[in-house]
Order: C-alpha cells, then sequence, then structure tokens
C-alpha cells in the first residue's frame, strides 16, 4: 500500500508522531462520551449499511423480537432473514437483507430509509459518541451540551443537501460501570455490552442518521471483545454474528471513482505487526484503479513509513480518516496520506492532550464537540469542521498531497 508522495507540511516523522499519538492515548485513557436518555424511546430500529460484500444491506432490529419483516421499494420487494438470533443480554435479533444497486423508496414498516447512491458528493464523519460512565470518570448523561451526540445526529440529518453516505469512526459504547451511587448525572443507566447500554448509548441518540443515509460503520476501541465487541459483531459489523469476532476482514465499498476501505483496528496498535498485515490485506481487498480513503480508527502510521516506494501497482490512498483521539486534527507529513482524526461526537474531550499534541506537532487540533462534512471540490474534498449544532467552525482543504485548515 503506497501514499501518495507530496512534501511534509510539518517536520515530523511518523516515529515521532506514534510516540506523541501513543502518550497522547496514555493521557486520555481511552476516555469519552456523554449524554441523554436512559430509557430507549423506540422500540424498533431500521438502518441501510455496507454489508462484507461491499453492497448496501437494510439492517432491522425488529421491536416483536422474532418475526422478520419485509423490504420494499421502487420496483423490488423482499424479506429480511434472521441474521443473528437473541443471546444472553441481548435480547433483540437483528434481520438482514441486501439491496439492489441505486435502491430508491426504501421502506421498512414506518421506516423510511435512505436511497443507495452512485457517486459520493458530500459524506459526514463522525466518532467517538457514547456517554462515558467507567468507574470514576462519569459524564453528564442526562445534559445534551455535555453529551452531544444526539444534537450531533439531529444536525446531520437536517443538513442541506443532505449526506451521500454516514461514516461513524467507532466509540459507540462507553457505559463501562455502574453509575456511581447518588450521581444524578446518570442514576438509573444500564451498563457493560448488554442491548439496553446499547440502546440508551447508541441507538435511540444515534437514530437520525439512520433516515439520512447509508452508512459506514468503523470498529474502534470501545468494540474491542474485553469491552462492548459482542454488540458490535451482533448488531453494527460488516459480517454480524453472535460472539466476539476478534477482528473483521477488511470492507472496501466503491462509488463510481471513489472507493473507502474500512481496517479494523480495534484491537491492534500503531506500530505492531496486526496492523501492517491488515494494511496489506487493506491493499489486497482495495484493488487497483480509483482513489481511496482508508478508515481505520488506528492510523498504521509505520506501516506507510516503510512502505512509501511500495508496488506502484497498489491502491493510492488519498486520504486516511481515523478516530482513537477525543478531538478533531489534521495532520501531513512526508511518507503517508494526508490525515484527518474524527474523534468528537461526544465522548469526553481532552483539552491537556489536544494542547500537547498541538505543541508537538504544530498542526490542526482541536478539542471542541462536533463532526467533520466532506464535500467534492476541485482536486480534492472540503472539509467543514462543525459543532454540534451544525455551525461551521472551521474549514479546511483536502487534495491527494495534503490537508489545510
Amino acid at each position: 500500500m503506497r501514499a501518495r508522495p507530496g512534501p511534509p507540511h510539518w517536520a515530523v516523522g511518523p516515529a515521532t508522531l506514534l510516540r506523541v499519538l501513543a502518550s497522547v492515548a496514555c493521557i486520555a485513557g481511552l476516555a469519552s462520551s456523554g449524554g441523554a436518555q436512559e430509557t430507549a424511546e423506540s422500540d424498533a430500529y431500521a438502518w441501510v449499511q455496507y454489508g462484507s460484500d461491499g453492497q448496501a444491506h437494510v439492517r432491522v432490529i425488529p421491536s416483536d423480537r422474532g418475526t422478520c419483516p419485509e423490504v420494499t421499494g421502487d420496483g423490488f420487494g423482499a424479506a429480511t432473514m434472521l441474521k443473528v438470533p437473541a443471546g444472553a443480554g441481548f435480547d433483540r435479533v437483528l434481520c438482514d437483507a441486501p439491496l439492489p444497486p441505486s435502491a430508491r423508496g426504501i421502506r421498512v414498516g414506518v421506516f423510511a430509509l435512505p436511497p443507495v447512491p452512485d457517486r459520493i458528493r458530500r459524506f459526514a464523519v463522525l466518532g467517538d459518541t457514547g456517554c462515558r460512565i467507567a468507574g470514576a470518570q462519569v459524564q453528564d448523561c442526562r445534559d445534551n451540551r455535555a453529551w452531544p451526540f444526539a444534537r450531533i445526529a439531529r444536525s446531520i440529518a437536517a443538513d442541506v443537501p443532505r449526506p451521500d453516505l454516514i461514516v461513524h469512526m467507532g466509540g459507540y459504547v462507553y457505559r463501562e460501570s455502574p453509575c456511581p451511587a447518588g450521581d444524578a448525572r446518570c442514576a438509573g443507566s444500564p451498563y457493560g455490552d448488554a442491548w439496553m447500554t446499547w440502546a440508551v448509548d447508541f441507538f435511540e441518540p444515534g437514530a437520525p442518521l439512520f433516515a439520512t443515509a447509508p452508512v459506514i460503520w468503523v470498529r474502534g476501541g470501545s468494540e474491542a471483545c474485553s469491552h462492548a465487541g459482542i454488540g458490535w459483531s451482533r448488531y453494527l459489523a460488516p459480517d454480524p454474528q453472535p460472539m466476539c469476532a476478534p477482528q473483521d476482514a477488511p470492507l472496501s465499498v466503491r462509488f463510481d471513482d471513489l472507493r473507502f476501505l474500512s481496517v479494523d483496528s480495534a484491537m491492534g496498535t500503531e506500530a505492531d505487526a496486526t496492523m501492517e498485515e491488515a494494511g496489506e490485506r487493506g491493499a489486497l481487498a482495495a484493488g487497483p484503479g480509483g482513489s481511496t480513503i482508508l478508515l481505520t480508527q488506528l492510523a498504521p502510521l509505520l506501516f506507510f513509513a516503510r512502505h512509501t516506494a511500495a508496488d506502484p501497482a497498489a491502491p493510492e490512498i488519498a486520504a486516511m480518516v481515523a478516530g482513537r483521539l477525543d478531538l478533531f486534527a489534521t495532520m501531513t507529513f512526508a511518507g503517508a496520506p494526508p490525515t484527518i482524526i474524527v474523534g468528537s461526537g461526544g465522548d469526553l474531550l481532552d483539552p491537556v492532550a489536544a494542547a500537547r499534541l498541538a505543541a508537538t506537532l504544530h498542526g490542526t487540533v482541536e478539542a471542541r464537540f462536533g463532526y467533520a462534512v466532506f464535500d467534492r471540490s476541485p482536486g480534492g474534498w472540503s472539509i467543514s469542521e462543525r459543532d454540534p449544532d451544525g455551525v461551521e467552525h472551521r474549514h479546511c482543504q483536502l487534495t491527494a498531497h495534503e490537508v489545510h485548515c
């Protein structure tokens, strides 16, 4: 896998950057998240996502916990099939049906779902959206200012024009331990890797996204098997299954001249062989031709540093979008594609970690809640970093060589 060569924007090498990111991750403690209701208002959910075959699928969590519903659209109709049965801690099943290319008018019962796009002109990115309850780290899950995921989801849904695609960079559930006794910020909250935790931390506040655009879900560190990996594998994984899969195969989704390649780095580190092997598999999954945007929670920086003179037939990585850190940042340096970190979707922010990263990299780093919208522009993409209410805070320009804000 090779990055398109370009001039360095910062005088920082990948090895140095790795040390900085590793120290910041330790500072942040992979903490995050915050805010809203402690019970799910809806009893059913339906959305469109890309499966392991690279095609759009309807996913449904039905209200009756058993019967999979019909999916209809303009000129087609089919029954969804039971994909994952109920299990311990997860009394809700998952139903699934592949969609025909460019499907329109998609409906599942009362749910009107978004069309399947041929070409991506605009896509929205968010990440690290859960509400943090982990020992002494407690976010106010009832305050949508302290935990703005629901606001962000509504803002993306209200955007004009709507995005053709939504990318979630991982970090869906952070309610890991019981709410401390007497703490009104999270009293009564479910916790642990179980259906009710997923319902209040992700599905309920994120529901506006489901009617807005098809989604690529990226696996994050909180979806490792030691955390919320069962819920991930049951409901959001490209190839869903009842138990946690240690690593998902790379997902390659192509839209006309653009490809998104999602590589699972939930249980790896930036420097270990696992990430390099994932990069190799990703190159094979992407295949030649077109422009590729790499999606992965941990940026495989050393992989790119060691492979800048790789096989010229390897796919060109035009940009890399990562998560993990609870902030927004952009980076350009020799030996890797332009990199954008989007991890500010609700998890606890860490201004100290952001300040240390900014001081070391002398780049764009923001410790504020929000999300990003990518729009096609001449020679690349314009990036709008927005606050939870959809107001632009910063504008950036991404080309195949670098990103500037």
